[in-house]
């Protein structure tokens, strides 16, 4: 019961992490590359990320956390 808790709480932060730290890399990355390549069309893609690394971290936290 204890275990199931952890790795529910492990699931819940992974996500709000994985999304928090998808927002940070999106924008650090919008920032160099409108810098470098004045251009943003090719930054569309970048709107997905937070999404994408919350079900990442989502899916990782508890593996690690099941091994531990």
């Amino acid at each position: 019961m204890k275990k199931a808790i952890v790795i529910a709480l492990g699931l819940i932060g992974g996500l709000i992490g994985g999304f928090i730290a998808g927002i940070v890399l999106s924008e650090m990355i919008a920032m160099i590359g409108l810098q470098l390549f004045d251009r943003p069309i090719w930054l569309r893609w970048l709107r997905f990320l937070p999404f994408i690394s919350a079900l990442v971290g989502a899916v990782a936290v508890p593996v690690v956390l099941r091994r531990i």
